[in-house]
């Protein structure tokens, strides 16, 4: 005897459910199962300060000569090339870093000044600075009795 629950899910399905939660992101990059994911590259941290936002990404083995960063209105592009290794006589055991090249958009959560953006490469890890337009930064208002 199936029992059915009132939304039409049998507790087979809720818990075949329960698992595929579970083990989601498990196997993912695992071409025989089928269920190969689509990573975000570079991975971004940003954060701000009064003065500015930050925008930081991990590009281990990319060159700084192989980035461009560009600013338009609220968007931020990271683009650039990771370069594949040219062990060409190697027997690859394994190789799972890829190469080739990307590109990373995001909306800025405040406009800022284009002019005065700069970039680091230290480590493998992006710095981006992105100092925030007049307007956006915050003002202190002061307060007058009456």
């Amino acid at each position: 005897m199936i029992v059915r629950h009132a939304n039409g899910t049998t507790p087979f399905n809720r818990l075949r459910n329960e698992m595929e939660q579970m083990f989601r992101g498990f196997f993912d990059d695992v071409p025989e199962f089928g269920l190969v994911a689509e990573r975000t590259f570079p991975p971004l941290n940003v954060w701000e300060d009064d003065a500015n936002l930050y925008a930081e990404a991990e590009l281990p083995g990319v060159n700084m000569s192989d980035i461009e960063i560009f600013v338009s209105g609220d968007e931020l592009t990271v683009k650039g090339e990771r370069k594949a290794s040219t062990e060409e006589d190697a027997a690859w055991h394994r190789r799972e870093r890829g190469a080739g090249t990307f590109s990373r958009a995001i909306r800025l959560p405040v406009e800022i000044d284009a002019e005065k953006v700069e970039a680091g490469l230290t480590n493998g890890v992006l710095l981006i600075t992105l100092p925030k337009s007049l307007a956006a930064r915050p003002r202190k208002i002061e307060v007058k009795a009456s």
